[in-house]
């Protein structure tokens, strides 16, 4: 559909890749637009960043934030609109990732290990309310049978018939009851259990989530 949620995922190597999910505030066309322009500006930031290095040198992701924010506040405050970003940075060797959350909603991690989730605590403010924010990020490590679980606002506000939000609570809890799934069969399930919650396959708000779940292989 046409509509303000997007995501995309930049490779770097086959052992080291960018998640990006974002949320522009409003809804149809010009919200559209706004997060495909985003989603250029990270592949752009990406590249004017390796042009720049000397030899090979992955640009960091507060680097990749920091110039894709100079580019797009000043046009966001000028159309009065937002985006709300979560950019994660994985790299399979080291069994890390990094992440940036400008307003998003959290990133919900489960940990194999011990059978629990927890979502990520770091939070900086959406691109386009300030060109003088400040950004900072968090790295986590993870391990075989772990799981990513990235989504939009759209998922955890969606309300049942007596306007009760599915909220983070319920989804943590889904997340770890479905865990033993592989990703896809998992995001169908979670889906599920969000039109049973509603009572409708039609949802308010814009509804999008990416689940990465790393292999016991």
């Amino acid at each position: 559909r046409v509509d303000g949620d997007f995501f995309d995922v930049f490779s770097h190597s086959p052992r080291v890749f960018d998640v990006v999910v974002g949320d522009v505030m409003g809804k149809g066309i010009t919200a559209a637009l706004i997060g495909a322009a985003t989603k250029n500006q990270f592949l752009r930031a990406i590249n004017q960043l390796l042009l720049g290095a000397q030899g090979f040198h992955l640009p960091d992701t507060l680097e990749i934030i920091r110039l894709v924010h100079r580019h797009m506040t000043s046009q966001l405050l000028e159309l009065e609109s937002f985006v709300t970003i979560c950019y994660l940075r994985v790299d399979l060797d080291q069994k890390v990732f990094q992440i940036i959350n400008c307003g998003h909603p959290r990133l919900v991690h489960y940990e194999k290990k011990d059978r629990k989730c927890r979502a990520t605590l770091v939070s900086n403010m959406p691109l386009g309310l300030s060109e003088e924010a400040k950004f900072r990020s968090e790295q986590l490590s993870f391990s075989a049978g772990d799981i990513l679980f990235l989504y939009s606002d759209g998922l955890t506000e969606a309300r049942n018939e007596e306007q009760e939000p599915f909220g983070e609570e319920r989804l943590i809890e889904v997340v770890t009851e479905l865990a033993h799934l592989p990703a896809q069969p998992m995001i169908r399930a979670i889906h599920q259990q969000i039109v049973a919650f509603t009572g409708s396959r039609a949802f308010v708000d814009d509804l999008t989530c990416l689940a990465i779940k790393f292999s016991e292989n």
